[in-house]
C-alpha cells in the first residue's frame, strides 16, 4: 500500500472507483467522511452513522473518527460497492470496506524496518517482526510512527482580522501557542500505532486469530481556510487584511490553538472451526475503547470568535458475529449467522461563541444496542447460471439517558446547574473555557433541554440475482438489494417563541439498488475489465440541515406588533412576549438538525481495466460517470443571509429538490502505469506514474453556484461570492522505486502539480464560508530492508 502513498483510509480514492474520501479537517472534530456512489456520512457528531460500513479483520468500526486509523502490513482490503445489509448489516446502505490485516506465519522469521523522510520536516517508521513458535503458532508485531509539520502559515487572528475578539490566554497555557507549526498543529501529521498478533492452528480443522491495537493521533486535521476571493472583502476585509489572505488557501487565521489528542485501543479476534463435507464455523469478536480530547479554532478568523471543546468525548463498543457456512459440494451452498453490536458513548463538550457565551452539552449515556440475523444462499442450476439470496433482520435499540445541554438562548426559562447537572458545575467539566453558563449570553439567563430519549426501530435487508457465465471469458450479472442506515431517538426543540416542546423523529434510511453488470477477460487474460451500471432509490434519506420554527419577535408593549430590532435586543426575553408574524416568510429560530427528506435518486456507470501486455509493464485504472439527484427537500442556508438577504433577515426555507449532493462529481477518471526494468544484478528499477482527474462538484447540499458583489450592491469586485463549487481537478503521482531482494529505495511525490483543492466547506455563525483543503504536494525518500 506504500507504494501508492496509501497509510491510511483517506488516500484510498486512487484505488478504488466510485469512492470520495474527504478530511473533514477541525470542523469534522478529527474524522473524515466516506463517500461511496455519490452518498456520504452527513454528521460527525456521537450520534451519527456511516453508509459505507467500514470494518478491520471483520470488525465493524462505529465511530467516523476511527476511520483515520493508519493502514500499514495488510494483506489486502475488501471493497464492496452498492447495499451490503444482508451481510455487512445495519450502516452499510450503499457500500462497505473491510481491511484485513496480515496473520503471523508459521514458515519463518521475518522481520523489516521503513524509513521515510519528506518534505515539511516529514519523518515516518514502520517495522515488522514475524516470530514462529513451532508449526502451529506464530506472533507478528507491528510498529509505525509518522510526524510531518504543517504546511499551512498559522497567521493570528488579533493582528490580522481585528473584528475577532483575540486570545484567550487560558486556552493557550492548557493547550499551546496557535501558531505552533510542528506535529500536533493543525495541517501536521503525528499519529502512531503498535500492533501484536497471534495466530494458532493446532489442526486444519481449527484456527484462531487474535489481534491487540493501539492507535494515538494528535493531529487536529487541516484548518479552516478563508478565501477572501468569496467573500464581499470591502463589507469584512480591511485592504491589509485581504492581503494578507487573498490567493493564499495555505493561510490560516488562528486566535486559538487547535490540539487533538485521541487514543483507540481495539481487541479483535477470529475463531474457525471446519468440519469437512458438513459446514464451517467463524465467531468474530471485536472490543474497542475510543477516547478523545479536543480544542478546535472553528472560526477560521472571521468576526465571530468560535471554539470548540471535547473535554472528553469516549466510545466504547463491542461486537459478536457468529457465522456458520455450509462445506458440503453440491449445487446449493449457504451462509447463516447471528450479530449482536452493543456501544455506549459519554461526551461533555462546549462551544465557545465570544463575546457572547458558549452552549454547553453534557452526555453522559449515549447508547446503541444492535441484534440481526441472517441467511444467504446460492443456488448453481448448471456449469453456467447461478442464482444468489439472501435476507437479514436487523432491530437496534438507541437511546440518551440523562442527557443534557446548556444554552444561552433570549427570552427562555432560567435554569441552573443545580438542576442540569445534580451537583457538578458545568465549568469544571468543560475546565479551560473562562465563562459561567449560569450566566447565559450577555447576561441573560440559560437555557436547559433535557434531551433523554430512546427508541426502537426494526426492518429487514434482502438481496437477490444471478450470475451467467457466457463463455470461458465473459460473465453477467443482474442484482438487487436493500441496505439500512440506522435510526436515531426522537430530536426535542423547544419552540422559543410558544415554548411548545417540538419532537422530531429520525426514521432508518433505506436504499433499494439494482445494478447490471460483466466482467472478463481479452486479449488471451492480458485484459481484464468490469463493468456495471446501477440505479439507487432512497427513502428517509439522512441530512443535515436546518429547520425553521417560526418567527422570533418580542412584543414588550403588548400591542400585537413585532417591535423593532433595537427595542428586542434591548429587553426581550425580561417580561416580554414573542409575536408570530404570519405574513414574513423567514424563520428566525432555526436549529441544526438531521432530518428524513423525501429521497434521492442516484444512477451511475463504474469501468473497471487492467492491462498487462507483458510481466514488465501494468496499466490500470477506472473511470465513472455518476448522476444523483435529491427529490423533495426543504433546507436553508446558512450563508451570508445579512447580505443575500438584508440585514437582520435569516435566510428562507428553500425547496432544493433536483439538487446534487455534495461531494459527487459527474465523472472520475483514473490510471496508473509501471514499468519494471530488469538489471543484471537482479535489481529492479520501477516507475510508477498516476493521474487521477474529478470534474467540478458542490460542497454542499445547497449548490450555490456564486452571485457577483454588484449584484448585491457591493462596491468590490468580486464575480463569484459564496460558490460552494469545486472545479475539476488532475492530480498526478509518481514514484520510482530501485529494489533488490534485500532492501528497497524509493522517490515519491504526490499532488506533483500542487493542485489546490477544497475538501469541505464550513460555514460559522456569522455566515462566511471557510474551506478545508486537500493536502499539498509531498515529496521524499522511503528505505525499506528485510531481515
Amino acid at each position: 500500500m506504500t507504494t501508492q502513498n496509501v497509510a491510511d483510509i483517506s488516500t484510498l480514492n486512487v484505488l478504488i472507483p466510485s469512492l470520495q474520501i474527504r478530511d473533514t479537517g477541525t470542523d469534522g472534530q478529527g474524522s473524515i467522511e466516506i463517500n461511496m456512489r455519490g452518498i456520504g456520512n452527513s454528521t460527525y457528531v456521537e450520534t451519527g452513522e456511516p453508509n459505507v460500513a467500514l470494518s478491520v479483520d471483520g470488525v465493524y468500526t462505529a465511530r467516523a473518527q476511527a476511520a483515520l486509523q493508519m493502514i500499514y502490513d495488510v494483506e489486502r482490503i475488501e471493497v464492496s460497492r452498492g447495499p451490503q445489509g444482508t451481510l455487512s448489516g445495519r450502516n452499510a446502505s450503499v457500500g462497505a470496506i473491510n481491511i484485513i490485516s496480515k496473520r503471523p506465519t508459521f514458515d519463518e522469521f521475518d522481520a523489516s524496518v521503513e524509513l521515510e523522510a519528506s518534505n515539511e520536516n516529514g519523518r515516518a517508521i514502520r517495522t515488522m517482526l514475524n516470530i514462529p513458535v513451532d508449526d502451529t503458532l506464530a506472533f507478528r508485531a507491528n510498529y509505525v510512527k509518522a510526524e510531518r509539520d504543517t504546511p499551512y502559515n498559522l497567521v493570528r487572528d488579533d493582528t490580522v482580522i481585528p473584528l475577532g475578539v483575540g486570545i484567550n490566554p487560558t486556552h493557550i497555557e492548557n493547550f499551546g501557542d496557535p501558531l505552533d507549526t510542528t506535529p500536533g498543529s493543525p495541517g501536521s501529521r503525528d499519529n502512531e500505532a503498535f500492533r501484536l498478533s497471534a495466530y494458532w492452528k493446532p489442526s486444519d480443522a481449527f484456527n484462531w486469530y487474535v489481534t491487540y491495537e493501539l492507535y494515538e493521533d494528535k493531529a487536529p486535521g487541516n484548518p479552516l481556510s478563508l478565501l477572501s476571493n468569496r467573500i464581499p472583502s470591502d463589507r469584512y476585509l480591511s485592504p491589509e487584511q485581504r492581503a494578507a489572505v487573498d490567493g493564499d488557501p495555505w493561510t490560516a487565521v488562528n486566535s486559538d490553538p487547535s490540539r487533538l489528542d485521541m487514543t483507540i485501543d481495539n481487541f479483535r479476534s477470529v475463531m474457525e472451526y471446519h468440519m469437512e463435507d458438513v459446514f464451517s464455523a467463524k465467531y468474530t469478536y471485536g472490543h474497542s475503547e475510543f477516547e478523545q480530547t479536543m480544542i478546535q479554532d472553528l472560526d477560521g478568523g472571521i468576526d465571530i470568535q468560535i471554539v470548540f471543546v471535547d473535554e472528553p468525548w469516549t466510545n466504547t463498543s463491542d461486537g459478536h458475529d457468529l457465522t456458520f457456512t455450509s462445506a458440503h459440494g453440491g449445487p446449493f451452498q449457504w451462509t447463516a449467522g447471528l450479530y449482536y453490536f452493543e456501544e455506549k458513548n459519554t461526551r461533555t463538550f462546549g462551544v465557545d461563541f465570544q463575546p457572547f457565551g458558549y452552549v454547553l452539552f453534557h452526555q453522559p449515556d449515549i447508547y446503541a444496542e444492535s441484534q440481526a440475523a441472517y441467511a444467504d444462499f446460492n443456488y448453481q442450476i448448471n456449469d453456467k447460471f447461478n442464482m444468489f439470496a439472501g435476507i437479514r433482520r436487523t432491530e437496534d435499540d438507541r437511546g440518551n439517558r440523562g442527557g443534557g445541554s446548556y444554552g444561552p438562548f433570549t427570552g427562555s426559562d432560567a435554569c441552573n446547574n443545580t438542576n442540569a447537572l445534580g451537583n457538578e458545575n458545568p465549568q469544571t467539566l468543560i475546565g479551560d473555557l473562562d465563562a459561567d453558563p449560569t450566566t447565559g449570553m450577555n447576561g441573560q439567563d440559560c437555557r436547559y433541554d433535557d434531551v433523554t430519549n430512546q427508541k426502537d426501530f426494526a426492518y429487514t435487508d434482502w438481496r437477490g440475482g444471478f450470475n451467467f457465465q457466457i463463455n470461458d471469458d465473459t460473465m453477467v450479472y443482474l442484482s438487487a438489494a436493500t441496505g439500512h442506515k440506522s435510526g436515531l431517538f426522537d430530536t426535542r426543540i423547544t419552540v422559543l417563541r410558544t415554548n411548545e416542546l417540538v419532537v422530531i423523529p429520525l426514521e432508518p434510511e433505506e436504499n433499494l439498488s439494482y445494478e447490471i453488470g460483466a466482467k472478463g477477460t481479452l486479449m488471451n487474460g492480458r485484459f481484464r475489465y468490469a463493468v456495471d451500471y446501477f440505479y439507487m432509490d432512497f427513502k428517509n434519506k439522512q441530512e443535515a440541515s436546518i429547520l425553521g420554527f417560526g418567527d422570533r419577535f418580542c412584543d414588550l408593549n403588548g400591542d400585537g406588533d413585532a417591535d423593532d430590532p433595537g427595542e428586542q435586543d434591548a429587553g426581550c426575553g425580561a417580561g416580554g412576549s414573542f409575536v408570530d408574524l404570519d405574513d414574513n416568510v423567514f424563520a428566525d429560530q432555526n436549529e441544526f438538525l438531521v432530518l428524513n427528506v423525501d429521497g434521492l435518486d442516484v444512477q451511475g456507470i463504474e469501468f473497471e481495466y487492467s492491462l498487462m501486455p507483458d510481466p514488465s509493464n501494468v496499466l490500470s485504472g477506472y473511470f465513472t460517470w455518476v448522476d444523483a439527484e435529491f427529490r423533495e427537500y426543504l433546507g436553508s442556508s446558512a450563508v451570508d443571509c445579512n447580505t443575500r438577504f438584508g440585514d437582520g433577515q435569516p435566510c428562507p426555507i428553500e425547496n432544493w429538490e433536483g439538487n446534487t449532493p455534495k461531494n459527487t462529481p459527474e465523472f472520475t477518471l483514473n490510471a496508473t502505469y509501471s514499468h519494471i526494468f530488469s538489471m543484471r544484478s537482479g535489481a529492479t528499477l520501477t516507475p510508477t506514474i498516476n493521474a487521477y482527474y474529478r470534474s467540478e462538484y458542490h460542497l454542499t447540499n445547497e449548490n450555490l453556484e456564486g452571485v457577483s458583489a454588484a449584484t448585491l450592491g457591493l462596491s468590490s469586485n468580486e464575480s463569484d461570492l459564496y460558490s460552494d463549487l469545486q472545479d475539476g481537478a488532475t492530480k498526478l503521482n509518481f514514484f520510482l522505486k530501485y529494489g533488490t531482494k534485500r532492501y528497497d529505495i524509493e522517490f515519491f511525490c504526490t499532488n506533483v502539480l500542487d493542485e489546490d483543492v477544497i475538501s469541505h466547506e464550513r460555514t460559522d455563525t456569522g455566515g462566511i464560508p471557510t474551506y478545508v483543503y486537500e493536502s499539498p504536494r509531498e515529496f521524499g525518500f522511503r528505505f525499506r530492508s528485510l531481515f
